[in-house]
């Protein structure tokens, strides 16, 4: 199973997966933990980030990255958007804890911050 191929996204294993890709922008290390959340750092502006945080009920004040570069991030904005967005593409795993996995109107949303929809 394979999503739809926008021509500046990367074709890489997912770190967690049996070896499915997934296919994701490519990683700009902010020294903010950006490594950990490869599927946006590049590609959300503050404007995006906070439509996100809105239609996750995340509020403002909590940081997108979590503190330090070794923390796991699926407790964070950058985590739960990270694993929302290759949940929409593979359909399978699930290690967000900001909440459960996009609903259809979060995928639209998903689709349309990830320049694909």
């Amino acid at each position: 199973t394979s999503a739809a191929r926008h021509p500046d996204r990367a074709s890489r294993p997912h770190p967690r997966s049996s070896g499915q890709a997934v296919h994701a922008a490519p990683v700009l290390d902010d020294g903010a933990g950006c490594e950990e959340s490869d599927t946006g750092c590049d590609r959300l502006d503050d404007a995006d980030r906070a439509a996100w945080r809105a239609a996750r009920g995340v509020p403002a004040n909590v940081r997108w990255f979590p503190e330090g570069s070794a923390v796991a991030d699926y407790a964070t904005p950058a985590g739960d958007w990270a694993e929302s967005f290759a949940h929409w593409q593979v359909g399978s795993g699930w290690f967000s804890r900001v909440g459960p996995p996009p609903d259809a109107a979060q995928q639209v949303l998903i689709a349309r911050l990830a320049g694909l929809g």
